[in-house]
């Protein structure tokens, strides 16, 4: 009867762990959509002269870390450096995106912000690694 009880509160530890890193990455994904998507827009329909776009792509960079951050709790320095590259290469993407279009749609978004991401999820990757240990 020992082992079964056990078994059952390994389980159960399981699966609220999975349901917290299920909540930590939607989180992660709140952070970013917003810092990243929301400058986005702005950039492209506020005039240049009365926004930096540096300004905008700080926060980018800033909610790539933040979420990069929250992600993974075992993986905390790679999360900040590859969401804060995913932050700055997404707003880059969207902006030559954007520049070539007079009219879009929100979601029109959402491919050239993923393939911008990718470079920064590449830092994550290769950072972990490295800094995992033998």
């Amino acid at each position: 009867m020992d082992r079964k009880e056990e078994r059952a509160a390994r389980k159960e530890l399981e699966a609220q762990e999975r349901e917290a890193a299920r909540k930590r990455g939607s989180n992660a994904l709140l952070i970013f959509g917003i810092f990243v998507m929301l400058p986005a827009i702005v950039r492209w329909q506020v005039e240049p002269r009365d926004l930096s776009p540096w300004i905008l792509t700080a926060a980018a960079c800033f909610g790539g870390a933040l979420a990069g951050f929250v992600w993974r709790k075992e993986a905390r320095l790679p999360g900040l450096v590859g969401g804060a590259v995913a932050g700055f290469c997404a707003m880059f993407g969207a902006d030559l995106y954007l520049t070539q279009r007079e009219r879009i749609f929100v979601a029109e978004l959402v491919l050239p912000i993923a393939i911008g991401c990718l470079p920064g999820v590449l830092v994550y990757f290769a950072l972990s690694r490295l800094t995992k240990g033998p």
